[in-house]
């Protein structure tokens, strides 16, 4: 997964993931584990291992079908946000031993979500640009350094 699956993903190198995720299932089916449950990792890890094998099909397989980058997921092939990306939630659902792919509707925003988005709060606005900075720099090269580090007058 970190080397294939990792933060900046193109579409060759999770089609490789997904092969090799597949193999892995295969291996994982002949897993068998020797002792005793009890203070042994490798039969926690044996328990696991299919549930961690679907996860990683689950991520690949969403960031495959995301042609898109957008927070989180970079796709170096598809560097841009797409709109229509945006208005969906990709789903993957276990269905006979097989992950199914949807792609669902975001759900509306409350609208007391929504109001937060169109309030600007007092002052931001104003503020921003004003040059309420460049004043403040100004302020500072004003004042002289002393030879020892202290301020002047």
């Amino acid at each position: 997964m970190q080397r294939l699956v990792g933060i900046i993903r193109t579409e060759p190198e999770l089609v490789r993931a997904l092969r090799e995720i597949e193999a892995l299932r295969i291996r994982a089916g002949r897993v068998t584990v020797v002792g005793h449950r009890q203070y042994n990792p490798g039969w926690h890890l044996a328990l696991d291992l299919r549930s961690l094998l679907t996860v990683a099909e689950c991520i690949a397989t969403a960031a495959l079908a995301r042609r898109e980058s957008r927070g989180g997921h970079t796709r170096d092939d598809f560097p841009l946000a797409d709109p229509a990306f945006g208005a969906v939630n990709h789903v993957l659902r276990l269905a006979d031993d097989r992950l199914v792919l949807t792609a669902e509707p975001l759900p509306a925003m409350p609208a007391e979500l929504a109001r937060l988005f169109e309030e600007t709060p007092t002052g931001v606005a104003a503020t921003a640009g004003s040059g309420s900075s460049t004043s403040s720099t100004s302020s500072r090269s004003s004042r002289s350094e002393t030879p020892t580090g202290g301020k002047g007058a």
